[in-house]
């Protein structure tokens, strides 16, 4: 069933379970929400470019869009304190029912194929995912060997962060391709005392026109959506933990008035 608004808006969660998920304020560089769990410590901000959500707390846009095409941009600092190694940590989306799928799809699969070639899509299942390897799928990552407290947020103006896998013995220009290795990822534990710095952004999803943008097509979504929220969740292969989950869905502007910011809070305190 097609789900409609009269009034559609885009609104915001986050956190580290659907339990503990609370709207966040989108494009705020400098105060980065938190993302506390026993399996992950960390902080994250998400951006949405020419941003008309629900919040109005949000500033429209973030100087991080200034030089680049990108639509928006899930940028996430922490340490993962569950025993893993690069292949058990995954990131993507999972959804609760079957999916209205429209004509082009396939084209639209192997376009994420070819950008992500470890990516593994089940969109037709009853509980349609979309996974890959967290160390791969990321635009950018930066991994650096921490173990006191995390580091200063490194973008308080939308600054990019700057590529560095070599804890993973490879050049900036090569993590996602030696990392599609799945010997190697096996190989690498993933311990504690590493800060993770990532970026997820692109510039074919778009948020604010509701539709997907590849080269030479285009889907308007808005005419194939269920009411399914589109989450992003960064979670162990076998679900034995979940780190973290940011989470974009439709809302009637008539059917909210929380418009504040004091209604966007931090999830969980006291990074360590």
């Amino acid at each position: 069933m097609v789900h409609s608004f009269r009034h559609p808006r885009l609104q915001v969660r986050a956190g580290t379970s659907i339990e503990t998920m609370q709207k966040v304020v989108v494009n705020d560089d400098a105060n980065p929400f938190e993302l506390n769990s026993d399996s992950f410590k960390g902080r994250g901000v998400v951006r949405v470019r020419e941003y008309t959500g629900v919040n109005k707390a949000a500033a429209p846009s973030s100087k991080y869009f200034d030089e680049h095409p990108d639509k928006f941009s899930i940028q996430i600092q922490g340490r993962f304190l569950t025993p893993a190694t690069a292949d058990d940590i995954v990131f993507g989306n999972t959804f609760d029912a079957p999916l209205r799928l429209p004509t082009g799809s396939s084209i639209a699969m192997n376009f994420a194929k070819w950008f992500d070639p470890a990516i593994e899509l089940d969109l037709y299942a009853d509980k349609p995912t979309a996974f890959s390897p967290l160390v791969v799928t990321m635009n950018t990552l930066n991994v650096q060997v921490k173990p006191d407290t995390l580091p200063p947020w490194p973008s308080p103006s939308g600054e990019r962060i700057e590529e560095d896998p070599s804890i993973f013995d490879i050049g900036a220009g090569q993590r996602r391709k030696a990392l599609c290795d799945q010997h190697k990822r096996k190989s690498f534990e993933i311990t504690p005392d590493m800060v993770f710095s990532m970026d997820f952004y692109n510039e074919y999803l778009d948020f604010d026109k509701c539709a997907i943008h590849i080269p030479g097509f285009e889907i308007q979504v808005l005419k194939y959506w269920d009411g399914q929220p589109l989450r992003f969740i960064a979670k162990m292969r076998d679900d034995s933990a979940t780190f973290f989950i940011i989470e974009f869905t439709l809302v009637d502007e008539q059917e909210t008035d929380d418009n504040k910011a004091e209604d966007s809070q931090p999830i969980d305190t006291d990074i360590d």
